[in-house]
């Protein structure tokens, strides 16, 4: 982590305990992730009734282009007379290295496309080499071969035709590939 813990408490005295149980936790995240560029983590006690403190936990962690945020609020169980706020502190944690996780799979371009088809252009065809490129919504480039358009075939494609594509969770050397291509009817898209 580039800048120190920050750890903040609200409407309750800073506690010992929690603050030891909230920098292992911590330490858990940079266990799960060399991205972290900072954590501020604010811990807020709501005594609205008397007899009744609810503990709310708010775990902000920062990685290159987005930041994790992480809130439970609950009212933590007394035992003895001690009030059991482990619990609380450990499942917003959990919630934030899942989070981290997918961030890491996001940056690593791991994440799984949505089943359905999507539409595109295409922009460029190498028909000796037999492949081509599709230009999708988002601007980006997507390979094809020959071998994945269904329909009439490579043969039948030029550039700026609209095609239907689905994305191949492995990547060529080109980058990101279709695994289905075909090519789009007049009607087809209303």
């Amino acid at each position: 982590m580039q800048v120190p813990l920050e750890l903040v408490f609200h409407g309750m005295e800073s506690s010992p305990f929690i603050e030891e149980q909230i920098r292992a936790q911590v330490g858990r995240l940079e266990r799960f992730s060399d991205r972290i560029i900072s954590c501020r983590v604010a811990v807020e006690a709501d005594r609205r009734m008397a007899h009744k403190t609810n503990i709310g936990l708010k775990v902000e962690v920062s990685v290159p282009g987005n930041v994790i945020v992480a809130k439970r609020q609950e009212r933590p169980h007394t035992v003895n007379g001690v009030s059991q706020v482990y619990p609380v502190i450990r499942e917003t944690f959990d919630v934030a290295i899942r989070q981290l996780e997918d961030d890491a799979r996001k940056s690593r371009r791991e994440v799984k496309t949505h089943d359905g088809p999507s539409y595109g252009r295409v922009t460029r065809l190498e028909p000796e080499r037999e492949f081509g490129f599709i230009e999708t919504p988002k601007g980006e480039t997507l390979y094809f071969h020959a071998a994945v358009v269904e329909g009439e075939g490579f043969d039948c494609l030029e550039p700026g035709c609209e095609v239907r594509y689905l994305v191949a969770e492995a990547e060529s050397a080109y980058g990101p590939q279709a695994k289905s291509v075909q090519l789009v009817g007049p009607r087809e898209r209303a």
